[in-house]
């Protein structure tokens, strides 16, 4: 597992928790793109983890209230940098 403070590497994986609404299995594109739209709170962008510093990505659930857990889920996108 790595250290929240290392580099990300160009191979990395990053997951959002996003509402089940947002997954439209069967189609081509399952995610919308909703679920990547910051909210109104996230005015530095939007909040990821960084799958390689989680023993599973199933432990992100754990910030959310047990009883709101089932109406969400997990999208594990590969990270992409960008230069400007």
């Amino acid at each position: 597992m790595k250290d929240e403070t290392s580099p990300v590497s160009p191979d990395e994986i990053v997951v959002r928790l996003i509402w089940k609404d947002f997954h439209k299995p069967g189609q081509a594109v399952s995610i919308s793109e909703g679920a990547f739209r910051p909210k109104p709170n996230e005015t530095d962008g939007i909040s990821v983890f960084r799958a390689a510093c989680l023993n599973d990505p199933r432990d992100i659930l754990t910030v959310i209230a047990s009883e709101k857990r089932d109406k969400y889920a997990l999208a594990l996108c590969r990270f992409l940098s960008c230069s400007r």
